[in-house]
């Protein structure tokens, strides 16, 4: 199980059962599969694949240099980051980026922005509507002005999930790369 695999796995599992899901809500009866608990997994599945995924897209930048000059990919020392193979990878690694990283936090916003002012306008002394329940989780955390919140949370995610890319160096990888590069 190479890196790229990983990689197809990290990405394409999750798409796939989110459009598979939404494609069944309009297939099937609604006493079976609502489109709200369709919507409501597509978003459970990106809110729980967003760190994880956008993790594996960011590895696939980063490549180690060895002292006869040749570059393999950290995540997996037995990739080269020369060929066009990884090349290759790093293109479809650039769409994934406006998929997870960029996608899934404006893909909350925007299912949030549209229901704001009904957030806004919750009292929160009582359940939430029925219309609301399936973004429950996405804003239940925060005070009713605060609809956005969890965007700014998935976007922090994000960003800490592409920190660990840049500043994780194993001491197995900074032996290797002592003559030649800092850890």
């Amino acid at each position: 199980f190479s890196f790229y695999q990983q990689v197809f796995c990290a990405t394409l599992v999750p798409l796939g059962a989110s459009v598979g899901i939404q494609t069944l809500s309009c297939l099937l009866p609604d006493k079976i599969l609502t489109r709200g608990t369709a919507t409501y997994c597509s978003l459970l599945i990106a809110f729980c694949v967003l760190p994880s995924t956008s993790l594996v897209l960011f590895r696939m930048f980063d490549c180690v240099e060895f002292q006869d000059n040749s570059h393999w990919l950290a995540a997996d020392l037995e990739s080269s980051c020369d060929g066009e193979t990884h090349r290759a990878m790093m293109a479809y690694s650039i769409v994934f980026l406006f998929v997870y990283p960029i996608g899934c936090p404006l893909y909350f916003f925007l299912t949030l922005y549209h229901k704001r002012e009904s957030i806004k306008a919750l009292d929160r002394t009582k359940p939430v509507p029925a219309k609301l329940r399936k973004y429950e989780f996405l804003f239940a955390d925060y005070d009713s002005n605060y609809w956005h919140g969890e965007t700014y949370r998935a976007i922090m995610r994000v960003v800490l999930s592409g920190l660990v890319v840049t500043f994780h160096r194993s001491p197995v990888v900074c032996i290797r790369e002592a003559l030649r590069l800092t850890c």
